[in-house]
């Protein structure tokens, strides 16, 4: 069964179901409930968190289970409210990804697979492997990680790569399936390196993977390709 808050969580996350947003009583109510899912998110990004519990989720919020059944419903909710919250404290690097037009292509998407290599191992891929791991087992978690983490990403990347279109820097006449050959490899050598172990097994230089990586991308879409 889909708890209804996990619905909520992803069509409309700043509306509780039932709860008028108008009332001064919902005001409190959204705040209440936005900072329970930010402890609920601090304690999944520890070892601890992603197989904790509903009891173990209220714990670690220092709240009793009936509390975040208010708030929550069930722990599908919990985890979808989390994993939403994530999204929302990762808007700004979207946005900054967004404004990088001005830099030319190969020194701003090296630039910014560089540093999101070297910010996977923090929060940002604790965020990712979160939801794949919630995800691959609940499709509602699923469908949440990738409406407020992963498809933000991806279109921050397709804008990126449309403007550079519009100015003619690059050749990217869909700039969605542009973003898909661009960003998930390296996706998938953040996975394989750190989640997976790749490191110890195989390891990878992940710079020189990006700065060869972009390279390809950029001569493939060259802007000469348009002639």
């Amino acid at each position: 069964m889909i708890s209804p808050y996990a619905k909520w969580y992803t069509e409309k996350p700043d509306v509780a179901p039932g709860k008028p947003i108008s009332t001064e009583h919902s005001q409190r109510y959204t705040l209440r409930r936005r900072e329970l899912a930010g402890r609920i998110l601090d304690f999944l990004l520890t070892p601890d968190g992603p197989d904790a519990s509903f009891r173990g989720l209220a714990a670690a919020a220092s709240v009793t289970r009936p509390t975040l059944v208010h708030y929550f419903d069930d722990h599908q909710g919990a985890i979808c409210a989390a994993i939403a919250l994530a999204g929302q404290r990762g808007s700004a690097h979207t946005d900054r990804l967004r404004a990088a037009a001005d830099t030319p292509p190969q020194q701003a998407l090296a630039a910014i697979l560089t540093e999101f290599a070297a910010a996977w191992t923090t929060s940002l891929g604790h965020f990712h492997r979160i939801g794949f791991r919630a995800g691959l087992s609940d499709a509602t978690v699923g469908r949440v990680y990738h409406d407020a983490i992963l498809d933000p990403t991806l279109r921050a990347f397709e804008d990126l790569l449309g403007a550079y279109h519009q100015r003619g820097t690059l050749c990217v006449p869909s700039p969605r399936d542009a973003a898909l050959t661009l960003f998930p490899p390296v996706l998938v050598a953040l996975f394989s390196q750190h989640q997976l172990g790749g490191a110890d097994s195989r390891p990878l230089d992940l710079d020189a993977f990006i700065v060869q990586h972009v390279s390809g991308f950029v001569r493939g879409h060259a802007a000469d390709a348009r002639k």
